[in-house]
């Protein structure tokens, strides 16, 4: 039987969420950021605030200090502190610190994890002799994972490695292991704990891609150029050339500055393919007619394609009418 993935938040995902999209809004500028780059690529005092919401422990068991919580519910901070750009490594230290606690007998030590005084990560390669190379977080962390044929091994003695330049400016690092001391995590144990580690850092690369792109476009959505807003503009510019637009995305606005754009672009008519739709309200003969009127007078344009647009909330496939001027 296959199962129904879900794909939007639980009301309580949301309140987490929400709580710490606040957090790092108010605790994580840019000003931050850019200082953490220039250093380690790591904010002390933000990772000891982030500590006292909860976030180092939040998916470890009670019994070890932690809030019991899901990695989904960690997936759901990771996602927005890589829309923050959080210069803390909250991913590798929890994956580290959920790993001892599947491997037992390091109560104290993941206590200290939970609780943030102790800074957690995990090499991603077999060391090479005696030293782990490009550790993420080795620049920085006090503990370090790490596997090699077949063993699962702790290094807390050496001091951390000088931070390795990368154009992220995290704080990665080569670290020496001289000190290693195996530990009960076998092989599957070892990659469910880097598979944690890929799901989170993807989960937070997504959150940054999602916030690039809300920045991206609120700037084409205020920048003006040539009389139109930059977007529409710069789109035409560099070779769109089919368009889909609507009188029901932002009213009027949308149709309007498409309009303008294509007048500012000096491109003639005939490259352009331009795409409108009424939405229900506007089925039937006259009101279709009325909504097409519309369009045409805000655009100032002759239309390639209209579509006759049905929402349904069930997945029913309903026709089209395709409507040519």
């Amino acid at each position: 039987m296959i199962g129904f993935m879900r794909t939007r938040y639980s009301e309580d995902e949301v309140a987490v969420r929400d709580a710490f999209f606040d957090f790092f809004a108010n605790e994580c500028p840019t000003t931050t950021v850019r200082a953490a780059a220039e250093g380690t690529g790591f904010d002390p005092a933000l990772w000891s605030s982030l500590a006292a919401m909860g976030a180092p422990g939040m998916a470890l068991p009670e019994s070890l200090g932690g809030a019991g919580a899901a990695l989904t519910d960690l997936a759901v901070v990771a996602d927005v502190a890589g829309a923050h750009l959080a210069p803390v490594p909250l991913i590798e230290h929890a994956v580290t610190a959920r790993a001892l606690a599947r491997a037992g007998g390091h109560d104290d030590l993941v206590a200290e994890l939970a609780e943030g005084s102790t800074l957690a990560t995990l090499a991603l390669r077999p060391p090479t002799g005696d030293t782990a190379r490009l550790v993420p977080a080795g620049a920085v962390a006090d503990v370090l994972l790490h596997h090699c044929d077949g063993v699962t091994s702790i290094s807390r003695g050496n001091d951390p490695g000088a931070k390795l330049p990368n154009t992220a400016d995290l704080p990665l690092a080569h670290r020496v292991i001289s000190d290693a001391t195996a530990i009960d995590l076998d092989a599957d144990g070892w990659n469910r704990t880097v598979d944690e580690w890929r799901a989170l850092t993807a989960v937070a690369y997504v959150g940054l891609a999602k916030r690039a792109i809300e920045i991206g476009v609120a700037y084409t959505k205020e920048r003006i150029q040539f009389g139109v807003l930059i977007g529409t503009f710069q789109a035409l510019q560099h070779g769109y050339r089919a368009i889909d637009t609507a009188f029901i995305y932002a009213g009027e606005k949308t149709e309007k500055q498409v309009g303008l754009a294509l007048a500012a672009s000096k491109l003639s008519r005939d490259e352009v393919f331009l795409t409108t739709k009424h939405w229900r309200k506007y089925h039937g003969y006259e009101p279709a007619k009325k909504c097409l009127a519309l369009s045409l007078s805000l655009a100032h344009l002759t239309l390639s394609l209209s579509l006759s647009r049905s929402v349904s909330p069930t997945p029913v496939l309903r026709p089209l009418t395709l409507l040519f001027t």
